[in-house]
């Protein structure tokens, strides 16, 4: 299934580069710095394009990791607690930043770490749950910040069958600090920087940490920040290059570039 995310990794750049074409000829300012914007978007796209496959790369990993548990689960058709738990313990030691458990068609859910969830938990309402049993395949949600532990997390899940019978689905929690790590090694130059937003226009990574999620305030939607006007950018048709110029966050004029990306 296509990634609920469906990000946008956003591509700035400073403005000093601007600058240095502008000192060339003031008759020649308008064709130098569009050619300049045009140069300096298409790099950003080739560094986007980069981008997307190593973080399909990643999530491709988690998603086959699932597929073969699942698998696992669905040939030894044991769902005692005490085996469950136990297998489900030790890939968490094999698959570090994932958090697995299953969910049971009577609501019950076995979890790999020690957490036992309340008695009026029910796996069975869950959107993990009830997504994977929409597709034979492996679902993935949109970001989130995890109530236990602050950190920005996407569920994966897929349901287990037998015979045409419900064993239940299997799920992970995965914190997603590789993508961040990705995002953040983006080398664009002096001054400028990546982050991540999703579908919905919710910051995932940003280098301000005044914008990045947190369990108490949640997700910061870009149409919150800088006067609005990046939203405004979201929405322009085609990128216009007359709304991508904005005071950022620390005062900086930068010019900003989106690159839609859709991760598998």
């Amino acid at each position: 299934s296509r990634m609920k995310i469906r990000g946008r990794i956003v591509l700035l750049t400073c403005t000093i580069c601007i600058v240095s074409v502008l000192v060339v000829s003031l008759v020649n300012y308008n064709l130098n710095a569009k050619k300049l914007l045009n140069e300096m978007e298409n790099n950003f796209k080739g560094v986007a394009e980069i981008t997307t496959k190593e973080m399909d790369q990643w999530l491709g990993i988690q998603k086959n990791s699932l597929k073969e548990i699942a698998a696992a689960l669905e040939y030894n058709g044991n769902i005692d607690f005490d085996y469950v738990h136990s297998y489900l313990e030790k890939q968490i030691k094999n698959n570090e930043g994932n958090v697995y458990y299953l969910g049971l068609p009577d609501g019950r859910a076995i979890f790999g770490i020690d957490y036992i969830p309340p008695a009026d938990f029910d796996s069975t309402t869950r959107v993990w749950y009830q997504n994977a049993l929409a597709t034979d395949d492996v679902t993935v949600s949109s970001p989130y910040v995890d109530f236990r532990t602050g950190d920005v997390t996407i569920t994966i899940s897929k349901a287990i069958k037998k015979g045409g019978s419900l064993i239940g689905v299997i799920g992970s929690d995965i914190y997603i600090n590789n993508l961040i790590e990705i995002i953040s090694r983006l080398d664009l130059g002096e001054s400028s920087y990546g982050f991540l937003v999703d579908g919905d226009g919710n910051i995932v990574t940003h280098i301000n940490e005044e914008f990045n999620p947190d369990s108490e305030k949640g997700h910061i939607n870009i149409s919150e920040i800088l006067d609005g006007k990046l939203i405004e950018l979201f929405n322009a048709e085609g990128g216009e290059k007359n709304k991508n110029q904005i005071i950022d966050y620390d005062g900086m004029e930068r010019f900003f570039f989106v690159e839609n990306m859709k991760i598998n």
